[in-house]
């Protein structure tokens, strides 16, 4: 883990690699990979959540799975499902029970 201001918190499970300022990590019953970025919040319930680079990123995986994700303001909600790759400025994006691919804004 390395980092400035980096808090990294994991139940039951296993985490990574690290890399940021002032970024957040809970992990709970789940994998986390890698995570890069400046004040990027990253919460990942039973579930595996890959990597995320991003500027004011927020992700949210309950029971699914999480790709890639690329943006600037960007919210991402899965409940249940798995989100691809997304990139984009000020694009949200919420999944219930289904599958999305990429998107670009």
């Amino acid at each position: 883990m390395r980092g400035i201001n980096t808090f990294e918190i994991a139940e039951n499970g296993q985490v990574g690699e690290m890399r940021g300022i002032n970024t957040f990590e809970i992990a709970e019953n789940g994998q986390v990979g890698e995570m890069r970025g400046i004040n990027t919040f990253e919460i990942a319930e039973n579930g595996q959540v890959g990597e995320m680079r991003g500027i004011n990123t927020f992700e949210i995986a309950e029971n699914g799975q999480v790709g890639e994700m690329r943006g600037i303001n960007t919210f991402e909600i899965a409940e249940n499902g798995q989100v691809g790759e997304m990139r984009g400025i000020n694009t949200f994006e919420i999944t219930g029970n289904r599958q999305i691919g990429e998107r670009e804004v």
